[in-house]
Parts: C-alpha cells; structure tokens; sequence
C-alpha cells in the first residue's frame, strides 16, 4: 500500500496563535473539559483549544467535542471514531480514537454527517494523515511538533 500525504511538508509551517472565539467559548463553557481522543488532537489542543479557518472549518476543542458527538450519534453509527471538526457545509472530519483497530494513527476522513456509517474509511473522502500540516495547509498558522 503505497502512501498517502496531502500536505506539504516543510519549513513554513508557523506557529498558531490561540483563537479569540474558541478561547471565549472555553472559557465561557460550563461543561468539563474533554481529553483528547487521540495524540494528533491532543497535539493540536496543546496549541490552541480549537479552530475555525476562514474556509469554514472548524476543529473543536475539549469543551465542545463531547456534545458535538452526541449530537451526531457518532459512537452509535460510527463506531471506533470521533467527530473533531466540520467543514461548515454538512460534512464531519472524522479521526479514529486512540486504540482503535484498524487503521492508521492520524488518518483524517471527511463524511456527510447525515451519512456516518461504521466504515468511515470506505465511505468517506480521505483529507490527511497529518492533522497539524493540512491546517497550516488550509490557512492557520499551525507548528507542527
């Protein structure tokens, strides 16, 4: 199996600034904080505590992942995974929990969010397995440790 990297990798990958809006909302949120479902998110947390680009993604943070998965049902019709962000028009960026069998750590996949099934990787569009460079990719000033 051959392998598959959509984002550039390279030295111009800067360092994220925390965002205004997802730091308000952690500090306005009255529910607890969740850990990070695996070591690309958790590495991505330690920078910023979420994400909106000006594409409309979002990447949620430990105060909104929790809620965004039960809303979606994710555990439920895609089992195994985990909802860390949306793409602002209806579809869902879905990473494997850490521990899951299967696949490969990191591997990000984009699915409608009306369509989760519990073969995210056939189904879905495969986007990255960096996490971190495929958000400096798309806009953000993302370091990569």
């Amino acid at each position: 199996m051959s392998h598959r990297r959509v984002c550039p990798v390279g030295p111009d990958v800067r360092r994220l600034e925390p965002d205004p809006e997802t730091t308000a909302e952690l500090e306005d949120s009255t529910e607890p904080l969740a850990p990070a479902p695996n070591a690309a998110v958790a590495e991505l947390w330690r920078m910023t505590p979420g994400l909106y680009l000006a594409n409309g993604t979002a990447i949620y943070g430990p105060h909104s992942i929790c809620e965004r998965n039960t809303t979606y049902e994710v555990e439920e019709y895609s089992p195994g995974w985990v909802l860390i962000g949306d793409d602002g028009g209806g579809a869902g960026y879905l990473m494997r929990r850490q521990g899951t069998v299967g696949g490969r750590d990191g591997e990000v996949y984009r699915l409608d969010l009306g369509a989760l099934s519990d073969d995210v990787k056939a189904d879905g569009e495969y986007v990255t397995d960096d996490l971190c460079r495929w958000l400096a990719a798309s806009g953000s000033d993302v370091e990569c440790g």
